[in-house]
């Protein structure tokens, strides 16, 4: 039988500690009510337990980094949170600004 790496499978616990151990500020209550709104880190569900891939957490919380700036009128003029219903339009820097 071949031996083939899977990725570890985290709790919504765990994934919620990773992600704090890493910097990023989120508790799992967070984690599920983004799962109920389809905009927190992809998952599977083992029954009724769900378990997230911490690669694919990781990724979901670095996308939602703003760019970097030089003051917060800069970095808000970037953020993702700031119109997260724009098909990534928040990916883009504003036209005439150099990008942040």
């Amino acid at each position: 039988m071949e031996n083939i790496h899977h990725p570890a499978k985290l709790t919504r616990k765990q994934m919620a500690a990773a992600l704090q151990e890493r910097g990023y500020k989120i508790s799992a209550a967070t984690l599920a009510v983004k799962a109920v709104h389809g905009d927190g880190p992809p998952y599977c569900k083992f029954g009724k337990h769900v378990l997230y891939d911490l690669n694919d957490g990781i990724s979901w919380a670095e996308a939602r980094l703003s760019a970097k700036g030089n003051s917060s009128t800069q970095i808000k003029a970037c953020s993702p949170a700031q119109n997260p219903n724009q098909n990534n339009q928040h990916l883009r820097p504003p036209p005439g600004n150099n990008r942040c």
